[in-house]
């Protein structure tokens, strides 16, 4: 059993309310969770995520008003776009999840573990250790952190962070279960999507690099008349890293986790997975007691969080690393390229129903298996 301990976690998101409920999932210790804004959230990404990863987050179930949609097919489309590739399954591989129920469900479940919950805007670190008094600070608030500025972290690089924009559209015939997306001169070093959402309608956005001197609700505009979708709810914006992992996301008592610390999939954007599992990561050592070690002349006492950097290492980080270097690879190829590689994709059939390493292996599979392709005039 863990000695009593105080957590501060600032930034009720995924990750870190995924924190706190892993974190009082044992029994001691206390923690307050801080949000601006508690109830009455908003969705801001797609909300896929597939069952290989769904499993290894921690959470035995997700409640069925949480899931939109079943995801059974991936369709991806080159800039012209009757250029398109993808894979189909006869059983649900993912899902695609209402975020801001997820997000509500996970402060609920903390809520009835014992988190004290606080909406406040906080304005900084120091004004937030004037009103609590923590032994741990989690820092899950997002990209444009407190915590972040308060440690001294520089912002990834503009080519690093991705402006994504989604909005809502009626599509009575949209295929049930698939996601298609768009590569090329609709979304610049990005990509375009279509996301199912209820029956009847989807999801559809885009995201490119801040790096991209383009009006990114232009582009969307632009998009939209393309496949025909127009808008029935007001577009929303955010901002995603697609950045390298970070050296380390600990710094004394304080972590980072989320989007804070960059844990996004650098090659697709996605955050709900690495969120989830990162976040049940660093509840689970925060819950560990201080390991004390014998040393020379004084016992010394290990920070628990270490452990938490060794962890999202081994089960994100190493990850993420190759999915970086994907988005560099899929980034430095032409318009001509993408279409090529699509249409020597057309013979690649997956193995696993894991989108995100299909894609990685088809990549590899045509550049391995035909190096000369895209080189062509």
């Amino acid at each position: 059993m863990g000695a009593y301990t105080k957590t501060v976690i600032l930034g009720a998101s995924v990750a870190g309310s995924a924190t706190a409920l892993s974190l009082l999932s044992n029994p001691d210790g206390e923690v307050v969770l801080i949000d601006r804004k508690l109830k009455g959230r908003v969705s801001r990404c797609a909300g896929g995520i597939s069952l290989y990863m769904l499993s290894k987050t921690g959470l035995k179930h997700i409640p069925s008003d949480l899931i939109q949609s079943e995801i059974r097919s991936v369709r991806i489309y080159g800039p012209r776009l009757e250029t398109s590739w993808g894979f189909q399954f006869s059983t649900p591989y993912g899902y695609v999840l209402h975020r801001a129920r997820l997000e509500e469900w996970l402060i609920r479940q903390a809520e009835r573990l014992g988190a004290q919950l606080c909406e406040w805007n906080v304005p900084s670190v120091e004004a937030l250790r004037d009103r609590f008094k923590y032994d741990y600070l989690v820092g899950a608030d997002g990209l444009p952190s407190t915590v972040r500025t308060y440690l001294g972290l520089a912002p990834p690089e503009p080519s690093d962070i991705h402006l994504g924009i989604q909005y809502e559209t009626v599509w009575r015939d949209y295929p049930l279960g698939e996601v298609r997306l768009y590569l090329g001169e609709l979304a610049p070093q990005g990509y375009a999507w279509v996301f199912p959402a209820e029956p009847g309608r989807a999801k559809v956005g885009l995201g490119i690099p801040l790096s991209v001197k383009a009006n990114v609700g232009g582009l969307l505009k632009k998009f939209s008349v393309s496949i025909d979708a127009p808008q029935s709810s007001p577009p929303i914006a955010r901002l995603i890293p697609t950045a390298p992992p970070m050296k380390t996301c600990v710094y004394g008592n304080i972590a980072l986790v989320g989007d804070a610390a960059l844990q996004c999939d650098p090659a697709t954007g996605g955050g709900i997975a690495n969120a989830l599992i990162c976040g049940n990561l660093l509840g689970q050592a925060l819950a560990l007691p201080p390991v004390i070690s014998m040393g020379i002349d004084e016992p010394l006492v290990l920070n628990p969080l270490a452990l938490y950097d060794v962890w999202w290492k081994h089960h994100v980080g190493r990850r993420n690393r190759l999915r970086y270097r994907l988005k560099q690879l899929l980034h430095s190829l032409k318009q001509r390229d993408l279409d090529r590689l699509l249409q020597a994709l057309q013979g690649f059939k997956p193995q696993t129903p894991n989108v995100g390493r299909e894609l990685a292996r088809g990549v590899l599979h045509v550049l391995l298996r035909e190096p000369r392709l895209l080189l062509k005039p």
